[in-house]
């Protein structure tokens, strides 16, 4: 169980992550125009 929990919470790490690059991605986007 233990195994499954932290594929869960490693996931949601890289969801987190993923989500923050693009909004970085999109906020430089935006300074650029």
């Amino acid at each position: 169980m233990d195994i499954v929990y932290g594929s869960f919470a490693a996931c949601l790490v890289c969801v987190v992550v993923y989500a923050v690059a693009l909004l970085i991605v999109d906020h430089k986007k935006k300074n650029d125009e």
